[in-house]
């Protein structure tokens, strides 16, 4: 994962073969969170994308869940963000989510935080 004070970059990997219920991952979509209310969601065929445009010092939350011909799976667990205040190099923080049938999407961020949720 890659924050900035109005940018955020979030990178996952596609469910292994043969853990997606033998269906074809067809895209992903993401849901941005912020405030009450406040949402932006994006489908995409890529395994990343980048949000521009936020808000420094505001956290935001973000899902992931994978698309195939029946429709979107569980969203994973929530991954928080947190937009920086002011312009700095920040130490470089990576994400990686997984998605598995059954087990959904694991996210790292830095050191200890992981979500699930399940892809159908």
């Amino acid at each position: 994962m890659s924050v900035s004070s109005s940018t955020f970059q979030l990178k996952w990997s596609p469910p292994a073969e043969g853990n997606s219920n033998g269906l074809i991952v067809t895209g992903y979509t993401l849901l941005l969170e912020w405030e009450v209310g406040h949402e932006i969601t994006v489908h995409t065929p890529h395994t990343y994308h980048t949000f521009a445009g936020l808000q420094q010092g505001t956290t935001y939350y973000c899902t992931v869940s994978a698309e195939t011909s029946t429709g979107s799976g569980f969203p994973s667990s929530r991954t928080l963000i947190l937009t920086q205040t002011e312009e700095t190099t920040p130490p470089h923080t990576t994400a990686q989510t997984t998605l598995t049938s059954g087990k959904g999407a694991t996210a790292t961020t830095g050191s200890a935080f992981s979500s699930t949720g399940t892809v159908m």
